[in-house]
């Protein structure tokens, strides 16, 4: 499956191109422009350095959050207007799933900024065969986090 992944979840923008479980090719900005600005002329850079035509993507993966309320509308508007465009399934992605899948196996706390001393967080056990869920997802006060 060839597949174009979209995350805007925070203030760091990513947009990778893949086959199956292999990155083909990825650009991250974190840059003073918005997402609704950098994330089209990011698919498109992201498309040519993969060497990759929008036309033979058989899916979009983005991020669902939790997040940045605005970035997330950004992205997914995006993928969403792609996906249709293309009538191509659209895949979204828990933000803190993705974070923890990145993780070697053993528990995995992945951690967000939420702003106003917040953080959005889960816990899952990560394991060769995938995660299972200990704390479902939630914003928590950082006092809270740490006691």
């Amino acid at each position: 499956m060839l597949w174009l992944a979209i995350e805007s979840a925070t203030l760091v923008a990513s947009v990778a191109v893949g086959r199956d479980t292999k990155v083909m090719a990825e650009i991250t900005s974190q840059v003073a422009l918005t997402h609704s600005e950098r994330l089209l002329p990011m698919v498109d850079q992201v498309l040519h350095l993969a060497e990759v035509e929008l036309d033979n993507l058989d899916g979009i993966v983005v991020s669902a959050g939790p997040g940045s309320f605005t970035g997330l509308r950004i992205g997914l508007a995006t993928a969403k207007g792609l996906a249709h465009a293309r009538s191509c399934p659209l895949y979204a992605v828990s933000t803190l799933e993705a974070l923890a899948w990145q993780q070697p196996a053993g528990i995995v706390a992945p951690l967000l900024d939420a702003r106003r001393q917040q953080v959005y967080t889960a816990v899952y056990r990560r394991t060769e065969m995938g995660l299972t869920t200990i704390l479902q997802p939630t914003a928590l006060a950082l006092q809270e986090l740490l006691q």
